[in-house]
């Protein structure tokens, strides 16, 4: 069996703002490389996120993807979503998505 070569994060689909409507479901979507697999965060309103009701997070590391649902945005959701960033041993620092995300009403 072949050890694949390690390789620093980084991110291959940055965020992107996007339109949304009061009640809409909104999926932001990042999609990265690294080896060894690097640990995900995302943030709202510059904390980390918990999974919740409200915001659900996957990581699938096979896909090299990650996605951040949030259920129902509120007219009085006034957030600023702060780029997911990841970590892994070959780069101890975090590394930000290049592009902020706007979800704007």
């Amino acid at each position: 069996m072949t050890q694949q070569e390690q390789e620093a994060p980084r991110f291959t689909l940055p965020l992107h703002d996007q339109g949304v409507d009061d009640g809409d479901r909104v999926l932001m979507k990042v999609m990265f490389r690294g080896n060894p697999a690097p640990t995900v965060t995302w943030y709202f309103n510059s904390q980390p996120i918990q999974p919740s009701a409200d915001f659900q997070i996957n990581v699938d590391f096979q896909r090299q993807e990650s996605t951040l649902t949030i259920v129902e945005v509120r007219l009085n959701f006034h957030a600023s979503f702060k780029p997911s960033r990841f970590l892994n041993e070959l780069c101890p620092q975090d590394v930000h998505s290049s592009y902020p995300l706007s979800v704007i009403l």
